[in-house]
């Protein structure tokens, strides 16, 4: 549970109290992911709150692949371990945590709801980071998450729980006080939608001082608000428009008129059309919400969890999202009027979030953001504003060192003087070609990637069916991805000189629309200067019975593991085993593959070079490999290695750019970037400056790729040609400087 259910916007105001009093006007924040954290598999829901009383921030995470809940103290330094036995046991698929004092001992305790046991756990704390199970509360149906708040007016803590079995529902129970809950009358609350996926808020919505009830489905075109008696009971639903879609929900004062109001979280504009968003409801305290301007605002991916924070100080409240499947957080700034928009750097790049929370986990008196998911439970840190990064001089425009082409750019490899773009027509959610251009100048040659691929169930409208590419030894590469219950994945590539693209290895797996991960896959495909390869391993269930990993109850492994090079010779296996993935960067006839935070360089045929070990506080989030450099961006870091002998040659700090992508390395720069700006970091001594636009403010960068040449990136135009990409050799990146 995050601050997204949240009882009422006055608790949550409390527990960002301290940025009221910073100054207006403050730098926007940027985030960094830290490493991963200890905690059970396959992470669902997180609370931010201090269990064990030593005023620092401690975190509660329910672990729906490992049927249990994580206490995690921190020490007020980023750091953490877990407590006094945690896990905790729970029922089985814990989807939502929720933090209150549930029995008035003036000691947090936890309420966890178990999805796939159609029931909730009450957990008592005992004030020092413990917990104790108390009452399995039996519910209506699977419980997608539980929130806190007193209902009733008799100052027991209560909870409500959107639960399904054949429709969706809110059950209401209500607390004894010590611990205990009774179904409240009237309780469960009919939602009336039968599909999709439900979250709720609870607030006091038109000023009655009875909490509220907030409902966003995702089979809805509206919010459903319901008002409460102040007994546990709720009224007939009115609905408030919010787009199609409604996913994620959260309460806040965005306006700052003492009234509450409601950012949703969709997943489709009024036409149906898959387009995610953000949009603020503004609240005129009698129930009544009217849109803000500027609303909906546009972020990258399906919104799976939205919180309220004053996240740069400027004491007004901004909004975090989790994109869940666009591997980012964004994070929209607040104006005190209730309009947003993204922070400079944003949106930030972490792997497969679902759930956030916020608080200041490293002891700096900033808001720093916690993160569950698929990929596990990480703090993403709000990154230093030192040193800074200064704006590098303006120089002539080389026509020379600009290409055009006529669909949208979606992707971007490059190698040398040669960059690879993949195009796609997406007013039409048509693939386009694959272009080659030889920088400077205008030769360029074009692959055509309909066939095979671009025609398969699993690619739907406004998506490109090319996951991978990359450009090395001469050639250009891509994957190319087909099926339909069942997924395939094509290896193609390409003289660069031009010629009909050769399919080189097809693997096939259950990830089509039947969504089974078994079988086998192609990824990771990386090229630079001699070398062209990629991953090849296979997915199976060790279990006897293949069923119990579908339900959950057993681990799927990956087996078969291998390098595969690409050469005009055909394909060949250079490594097998456990140390041959992932491989993460190719370059200067070297590889590297990670392994738990280590790395190990491998050459050409697969022997091993050097091995860099893990830094168990602080891994890899970042690699790039060039002839003479290993550059490993960590948390606040940018680490460069001698990749001959894996001898380490300096540590740079990266102050505010930590919040952006490293998109490569040469001997003397390295380049980060999101997608509203490019930073180039000179390796001498660290300084850093913002790389000016030709497209200025308008410009939203695709990609961007640093070469031994130089760099080259791509951005979006609003008007035909769309795709552009721009080409900055070694010497003028210097000369900017």
């Amino acid at each position: 549970m995050t601050l997204r259910g949240i009882a009422t916007f006055a608790a949550q105001a409390g527990l960002f109290s301290l940025a009221l009093v910073a100054a207006a006007g403050a730098a926007d924040p940027g985030f960094a992911p830290g490493g991963p954290l200890p905690v059970g598999r396959t992470p669902s829901s997180v609370e931010a709150v201090d269990v064990n009383g030593d005023g620092h921030t401690d975190f509660a995470v329910a672990n729906q692949g490992s049927d249990d809940v994580s206490v995690l103290l921190g020490n007020d330094a980023g750091g953490f371990r877990p407590a006094d036995g945690s896990p905790i046991s729970v029922g089985d698929g814990p989807t939502g945590v929720a933090s209150a004092d549930l029995n008035r001992d003036g000691k947090p305790d936890l309420a966890v709801a178990n999805y796939a046991a159609d029931n909730a756990t009450v957990l008592l704390g005992d004030g020092g980071g413990g917990f104790r199970a108390g009452t399995a509360l039996r519910l209506s149906g699977n419980p997608a998450d539980v929130v806190a708040a007193d209902l009733s007016g008799d100052g027991n803590v209560d909870l409500a729980l959107p639960v399904w079995r054949e429709n969706w529902r809110v059950d209401v129970l209500l607390g004894n006080g010590a611990g205990g809950f009774a179904p409240a009358s009237g309780s469960p609350v009919a939602l009336g939608v039968r599909h999709g996926t439900t979250e709720i808020a609870l607030a006091d919505l038109n000023g009655d001082g009875a909490r509220d009830l907030a409902v966003a489905n995702t089979d809805s075109t509206a919010l459903s608000v319901r008002f409460g008696d102040g007994t546990g009971r709720f009224g007939a639903a009115t609905t408030v428009a919010a787009g199609n879609a409604p996913s994620s929900l959260a309460v806040a004062d965005l306006n700052r008129d003492g009234r509450v109001d409601l950012v949703v979280g969709v997943e489709a504009s009024r036409t149906g059309r898959y387009r995610p968003g953000l949009v603020v409801l503004l609240g005129d305290g009698a129930g009544s919400f009217r849109p803000a301007t500027r609303s909906p605002v546009a972020i990258p991916g399906a919104p799976s969890s939205v919180l309220g924070a004053d996240l740069n100080l400027d004491g007004r409240l901004d909004v975090a999202v989790a994109n869940s499947d666009a591997d980012s957080v964004t994070v929209l700034l607040g104006d005190g009027r209730g309009r947003l928009r993204p922070a400079l750097d944003s949106p930030f790049a972490v792997r497969s979030p679902s759930e956030l929370a916020a608080a200041d986990v490293s002891g700096d008196g900033n808001v720093d953001l916690a993160v569950a998911g698929p990929a596990g439970f990480r703090v993403m840190f709000r990154a230093a504003a030192a040193p800074v990064i200064a704006r590098g001089r303006a120089l002539p425009p080389r026509r020379d060192g600009q290409f055009s082409t006529r669909e949208s750019i979606t992707m971007l490899a490059a190698d040398g003087n040669h960059v690879a773009v993949k195009t796609t027509d997406v007013r039409k959610s048509r693939c386009g070609p694959v272009i080659v251009w030889r920088a400077p100048g205008r030769r360029f040659t074009s692959f055509s990637t309909g066939k095979p691929g671009c025609a398969a169930i699993v690619c739907t409208a406004g998506t490109e069916c090319v996951d991978e590419l990359a450009v090395g030894d001469g050639r250009v590469a891509w994957i190319a991805r087909s099926g339909g219950n069942t997924l395939e994945l094509m290896v193609m590539a390409a003289r660069l000189s031009g010629g009909k693209p050769r399919l080189f290895e097809a693997a096939f797996n259950g990830f089509g629309a039947g969504g089974d991960l078994k079988g086998q896959w192609v990824g990771s495909l990386l090229g630079g200067g001699s070398l062209l390869a990629y991953n090849r391993w296979t997915v199976v269930c060790p279990a006897r019975d293949p069923d119990v990993c579908d339900v959950g109850e057993a681990e799927l492994r990956v087996t078969n593991e291998r390098i595969v090079r690409l050469s005009a010779r055909g394909r060949r296996v250079v490594k097998r085993g456990a140390g041959s993935r992932p491989l993460t960067a190719v370059g200067g006839g070297r590889m590297v593959v990670e392994t738990d935070g280590s790395l190990a360089i491998l050459g050409p045929s697969g022997g091993g070079i050097a091995r860099i070990p893990a830094l168990p506080v602080d891994p890899p989030r970042a690699i790039a490999l060039s002839r003479t450099r290993l550059a490993v961006a960590r948390t606040f870091t940018l680490d460069l290695y001698n990749p001959a002998n894996g001898a380490r040659i300096k540590s740079l700090p990266l102050g505010p750019a930590a919040a952006l992508r490293l998109s490569g390395v040469n001997s003397r720069l390295a380049i980060l970037r999101s997608t509203g700006r490019l930073v180039v970091v000179r390796l001498t001594d660290g300084k850093s400056i913002t790389l000016p636009l030709p497209a200025g403010r308008a410009a939203r960068i695709v990609d961007a790729k640093l070469t031994e040449a130089g760099l080259f990136y791509a951005y979006n135009a609003t008007r035909a040609p769309k795709g552009r990409i721009v080409f900055e050799p070694n010497a003028r990146l210097l000369a900017r400087l």
